[in-house]
């Protein structure tokens, strides 16, 4: 296959995404990534408790969208300050 042609894998897709990030948003994607799972069942229990939908936590662990604020306020809130905002929002477009 010729470059152009050839497919790469999820996995590897995601993986250039987070490292195409800059250092401080792969620490607040990191830590994202830790607090759904110290926090949380499932992902899809953290969509539910954080207002989103399943995919979306998803693409905020993997790093291609960065959290919204909103769900960085209500992930400060169900876990009473011990995840806060500032750990894990930032603007993916910035």
């Amino acid at each position: 296959m010729t470059g152009q042609n050839k497919r790469i894998s999820k996995e590897e897709r995601e993986k250039l995404i987070f490292e195409s990030l800059s250092e401080e948003a792969k620490q607040k994607v990191m830590k994202f990534r830790a607090s759904i799972k110290l926090y949380f069942k499932t992902q899809k229990h953290a969509a539910e408790v954080l207002g989103c939908t399943q995919p979306n936590v998803s693409r905020y662990c993997s790093g291609r969208i960065g959290v919204p604020h909103r769900i960085a306020k209500k992930l400060q809130e169900h876990t009473k300050k011990k995840v806060l905002i500032t750990d894990i929002f930032f603007d993916r477009k910035a």
